[in-house]
């Protein structure tokens, strides 16, 4: 998995939708391009290099050292582009959570982007990529460091009156936001689709 801060692309955009995009499209391709070398140093590998894994059925049953190549193609094994912070990347776009009507049309457009170039490198390479919630409990924290010294210490209280030193994993609704378990789920399960 390689992820991407949604929070730095809106903050780095300064709230200018267009530069927003602009931005994204260029993470989005930063984050290709780092998928692609991981890709591209498996090639020619040969599954001696990992035995549980391609000889002894943990991905494959292959012979001592045949290549695995075939397998990093035609849907055996999949690239993952993550993300985290869709919440604060709406709220500082939009002004309000993705539970709103309004966050929840950006956050959805954010989200379908990004399924969209997973097909579009697929298509191209005929390399599955996959869209992935990064279960990033460690990195919450450390993209929030990362945002705060580049933006400033209070950049969370600006955002949503909460000093906090965390962003939200994947599409999740922050944990400080007034909502049922029944409606976080129903408004988490509309992102979970992409």
């Amino acid at each position: 998995v390689v992820t991407i801060s949604l929070p730095d692309v809106a903050f780095s955009s300064g709230g200018d939708m267009k530069r927003f995009w602009e931005i994204f499209d260029q993470r989005l391709e930063l984050c290709h391009k780092a998928l692609r070398c991981r890709h591209d140093r498996l090639i020619g590998r040969t599954s001696d290099m990992a035995p549980i894994l391609w000889q002894d059925g943990a991905f494959a049953r292959l012979a001592p050292g045949e290549k695995i190549d075939d397998l990093l193609l035609n849907g055996y094994s999949t690239l993952s582009l993550g993300y985290g912070g869709l919440y604060e990347c709406v709220k500082y776009m939009i002004g309000k959570s993705h539970t709103d009507p309004e966050g929840e049309k950006f956050g959805l457009e954010v989200m379908q982007k990004m399924n969209d170039k997973c097909s579009e490198w697929k298509a191209e390479e005929n390399i599955d990529y996959s869209l992935y919630g990064t279960p990033m409990e460690s990195t919450t924290y450390k993209f929030a460091k990362c945002l705060k010294k580049r933006f400033g210490d209070d950049i969370f209280v600006k955002l949503d009156g909460k000093d906090r030193d965390y962003i939200t994993n994947s599409y999740h609704v922050p944990v400080f936001e007034k909502i049922t378990p029944f409606d976080k789920i129903a408004q988490e399960s509309k992102f979970q689709r992409l």
